[in-house]
């Protein structure tokens, strides 16, 4: 299997003219692409002339990453509160409530949490962790 890595108005071509991209030069694939954040990859299987299209995002989800943060911050000082309130060192008249902060302390800081470490997977790329694609973008 053979693999080349093409730029967005290569694939644009490539999309118009299906013979364009066996006719083209391979380029190497340490170029950087300048017109958006993705990068597409062509393999080609030598035996059956099969075509798999996929696209690499080259960029973070900056949106993604901040709320991410934010949900794991306000998930961790909503799990605090209501622990300290549970356990009665912030004094309160209904203890009850303590159990609603954890419980939306949970809902925020789990989805945060792993957003944050898929983030973490990708950028010190571990194995199967090789593009931003699964960080959902907002």
């Amino acid at each position: 299997m053979r693999k080349r890595t093409i730029n967005t108005d290569e694939f644009d071509e490539w999309i118009s003219d299906e013979d364009s991209w066996s006719q083209s030069e391979e380029k190497e694939e340490d170029e950087e692409d300048e017109s958006n954040g993705y990068t597409y990859v062509i393999e080609e299987e030598e035996e059956n002339k099969g075509r798999v299209l996929s696209a690499k995002e080259k960029n973070p989800p900056i949106n993604s990453l901040i709320l991410g943060g934010f949900l794991m911050l306000v998930g961790f000082i909503l799990l605090i509160v209501g622990i300290l309130i549970l356990l009665g060192f912030i004094d309160t008249h209904h203890t009850d409530r303590g159990w609603i902060l954890i419980c939306l302390g949970c809902i925020t800081f789990f989805p945060g949490s792993w957003c944050i470490t898929m983030f973490l997977l990708v950028y010190f790329k571990f194995d199967g962790y090789d593009d931003y694609n699964i960080i959902p973008k907002y």
